[in-house]
């Protein structure tokens, strides 16, 4: 957090972005939590005074919905990779079935099988 000024005109006007900050961000926790960002913890500690222990813990809770957040969009990168891989398979047996037919035996519809049931 940044150091604390003395200068009341200084301290008014960062109290006044620090309002402006955390509204901003409500209003995005009421709306959308996912896109709290963390330019959004960025302005919030900027304009925070360093005593401040509520609006410290205050920014630690949107910086935790970021971390979260983060976690989770990479969650679903990965379950999103998952499902690019599965549609592989798919495509990759039917050509194999429309390419040579008579190479295709159940072990092979079977693998498949238990492939796509397990995803």
């Amino acid at each position: 957090m940044p150091d604390t000024t003395f200068d009341p005109v200084e301290r008014l006007a960062r109290h006044h972005r620090l309002q402006s900050a955390m509204e901003l961000v409500l209003g995005k926790l009421r709306r959308d939590p996912k896109t709290v960002t963390t330019e959004d913890v960025r302005s919030l500690t900027d304009n925070a005074e360093e005593a401040d222990t509520s609006t410290a813990e205050v920014i630690a809770a949107v910086a935790d919905v970021v971390a979260r957040n983060k976690e989770e969009q990479a969650v679903l990168g990965n379950e999103a990779s998952c499902s690019i891989n599965l549609s592989k398979v798919v495509e990759d047996l039917l050509a194999a079935v429309n390419t040579l037919p008579g190479e295709v035996n159940t072990d092979i519809l079977k693998t498949t099988q238990s492939i796509v049931s397990s995803e």
